[in-house]
């Protein structure tokens, strides 16, 4: 059984999950919100044997929820549960990373076929790639902008169900239980179809610089417009961060090495000293002894470009 995650794009996973299923005789099961009803038909067109519409809301819900369904298959063949890489999916894939039985999980998958994913780091230059032993179930966050728009068959036929979460059967493994710290979105404020986190502008600020800027209004500002005027996830400097994915840029950060959190995009670090350890991985390093001009000068050059376009 191949499982699909189609809400935030994951809708677009469809054409490469009917593609395996018809190599492997599986089926291929989509799974909506009930905000999203009247996709069904459309779900189905794009390649699923069965849509079941959910009121899960939480990425808690959908992960006990998704783990349960796939349970209850309780087919011999293999077994796949499908996300779009968006933070909602990933929070999902996270949650699902203890079920019993899970043969592997990847992140950010570029690709995916029967039995193994492949993603890309380092801008491209080394390729991970995982493989499954077959006959348990694997858990994938797959780029949708890397799989190339499904087919739509509106003469196709399958069947439609609506489901309750609270009818799900079974005891949630420990990643799921309320207490776990992992964030718990919710899919009702989730505004953008599709969120690939390495396409996302960070600007990573150092803790004690960021403090300051409360203490004098104009730099925390400067930060926010900053953030506001790239459309870029503002972040502080605050204990040890897992991966940034996205590009980066860090403004005065003097954490460690061992404490800085891995840089999976082009790392762009701006501080007033090059003895700074971040300096030492940064793809672009540059010294300043003033940021505040440094950050003036990246918003007039945005807006100059703006100005440009209008001409």
């Amino acid at each position: 059984m191949i499982a699909v995650f189609a809400e935030l794009g994951g809708s677009k996973i469809l054409g490469k999950a009917r593609e395996l299923a018809d190599q492997t005789g599986q089926r291929v099961i989509a799974f909506c919100s009930k905000a999203k009803r009247d996709t069904a038909l459309k779900l189905i067109a794009l390649g699923a044997d069965r849509v079941v519409i959910c009121d899960a809301n939480s990425t808690r819900e959908w992960a006990f929820f998704l783990a349960s369904q796939v349970e209850a298959e309780n087919e011999e063949s293999s077994r796949l549960i499908l996300l779009p890489s968006s933070d909602f999916g990933n929070v999902i894939l996270g949650r699902l990373s203890t079920v019993e039985g899970l043969d592997f999980i990847l992140e950010g998958a570029d690709f995916f076929d029967i039995g193994s994913a492949c993603k890309s780091l380092l801008q491209g230059s080394v390729n991970l790639c995982s493989k499954t032993k077959g006959g348990n179930l694997s858990v994938l966050s797959v780029r949708v902008d890397k799989i190339p728009e499904a087919f739509e068959d509106s003469t196709k036929s399958g069947k439609v169900e609506e489901k309750s979460v609270g009818g799900a059967t079974g005891v949630p493994p420990s990643p799921l239980h309320e207490e776990n710290p992992i964030a718990d979105l919710q899919l009702s404020q989730m505004t953008q179809e599709f969120t690939d986190p390495r396409t996302v502008l960070n600007i990573l600020v150092g803790r004690k610089y960021f403090e300051e800027g409360q203490r004098e209004a104009t730099r925390e500002r400067l930060l926010k417009t900053l953030a506001r005027r790239y459309e870029a996830d503002l972040k502080v400097e605050e204990g040890r961060l897992e991966s940034i994915y996205g590009p980066c840029l860090a403004l005065e950060v003097k954490s460690r090495l061992s404490d800085l959190p891995d840089f999976e995009g082009e790392l762009i670090a701006i501080n007033t000293s090059r003895r700074d350890p971040i300096q030492r991985i940064a793809t672009t390093k540059i010294v300043t002894y003033d940021i505040d001009s440094l950050v003036s000068s990246l918003l007039s050059l945005e807006e100059k470009e703006e100005e440009d376009s209008h001409e």
